[in-house]
């Protein structure tokens, strides 16, 4: 059986050659043995940062307009927001307005009553995801409707380079991908909406 080494070792960026180094030392050594020299060369997986210091007393927890709207009803979101409109705006401590959180929710109301209070249909969380395309994994249709009336960008992308589309098409909402690629071929916009 002829060996790969001297495939591996080739002249190659620096890099490069020194993951394939690495690699070529499993192959000969064991993997175990190569994994080792592999990770320990610096190409471990990179390990989550922890969040900042959040401007908001909720940083280990959601607080109770992210509750509502996640789980609650429209009349309770309307409720908080009448007394302390900024709530629409605050933050989690993984990034996430109450828009993003009522965009996972069965009932349309809470995103009703946040789009109504003015939020941001286009704000990114921590990952750079948006309302929509948390309506899209959690195959919420009737709310990536009402999320694409508010304004929202169906071509955003998150830091993972995922657009609402191919997010809706790995969980199979069929149904959404069919309204968000329609809204994007007919060229809608929250003025003339499909």
């Amino acid at each position: 059986m002829p060996t790969l080494a001297p495939l591996l070792l080739r002249p190659a960026r620096p890099a490069r050659h020194a993951t394939l180094r690495g690699l070529a030392a499993g192959l000969t050594l064991g993997s175990l043995l190569g994994l080792t020299v592999w990770l320990l060369a610096g190409h471990a997986p990179a390990r989550a940062q922890p969040a900042p210091a959040a401007a908001s007393a909720a940083a280990d927890r959601d607080l109770p307009v992210h509750e509502a709207a996640r789980a609650g009803r429209r009349a309770e979101l309307e409720a908080l927001l009448r007394a302390t409109p900024a709530l629409r705006d605050l933050r989690n401590s993984l990034g996430a307005t109450p828009l993003h959180l009522a965009a996972l929710n069965e009932d349309p109301g809470p995103l009703q009553a946040l789009i109504a209070a003015g939020a941001n249909p286009n704000a990114r969380d921590g990952e750079g995801r948006t309302p929509l395309h948390m309506a899209a994994f959690a195959t919420r249709t009737a709310n990536a409707r009402l999320l694409l009336r508010a304004g929202a960008d169906p071509l955003l992308k998150t830091d993972a380079g995922r657009d609402v589309l191919s997010m809706a098409r790995r969980v199979r909402a069929d149904e959404l991908a069919g309204e968000v690629s329609l809204w994007i071929l007919k060229g809608c916009t929250p003025a003339r909406p499909c």
